[in-house]
């Protein structure tokens, strides 16, 4: 079964919000290292309740464009 991400549907809005899985894939990390990230800082992130977070795509694309994840 092959998994389709929301990433593919809103590519050039920067504020569209990305689940953990979807930052994960356009990083190619572990949803888990994603979640040290934010944790660290490195990262920025959007809580809806006690157990949703999101990410804004700009800051996933300013991560990318930095070049380094801490």
């Amino acid at each position: 079964m092959r998994t389709v991400f929301n990433t593919q549907l809103h590519q050039n809005d920067p504020e569209s919000l990305l689940t953990r899985k979807e930052v994960g894939h356009l990083l190619r990390l572990h949803p888990g290292t994603v979640k040290r990230l934010e944790h660290r800082g490195a990262l920025k992130s959007i809580k809806l309740n006690s157990r949703v977070t999101r990410y804004l795509r700009s800051e996933v694309q300013k991560l990318i464009a930095a070049g380094t994840i801490q």
